[in-house]
């Protein structure tokens, strides 16, 4: 393996790594709230590395535009959900908000699966 194909790799992995983490983040803000545990940088990263791997090696069923694309206009689209239905402070409306990133996950990968 030629050294351009192992950076290509850690790219993918890196940006992989960064893409998740914006879903990863919401799911993460609802779980625990506005308190920022010490695990929260691990748990954020950790699946986005799982995912960059798996699809650096070629064994995702996703390509990474696909990763690029759910990741980013997911973690959008979840946003605006949860601004457009006042679920900031996620106290007592943590399903609610649970269910605009999930849901938002969902319509993203939708839209991917027939834009592509």
């Amino acid at each position: 393996m030629e050294l351009a194909e192992y950076f290509e790799r850690a790219g993918i992995v890196v940006g992989s790594m960064l893409m998740v983490s914006l879903p990863a983040s919401l799911v993460l803000w609802v779980v625990t709230g506005p308190a920022t545990p010490w695990w929260e940088t691990v748990a954020q990263l950790a699946p986005g590395f799982v995912i960059g791997w798996w699809v650096a090696v070629g064994r995702a069923p996703v390509e990474y535009a696909t990763v690029w694309f759910t990741s980013l206009f997911g973690y959008l689209l979840a946003s605006a959900v949860m601004a457009a239905l006042n679920v900031r402070p996620v106290g007592a409306n943590r399903v609610w908000a649970l269910i605009a990133v999930i849901g938002s996950l969902a319509v993203v990968g939708l839209v991917d699966h027939y834009r592509s």
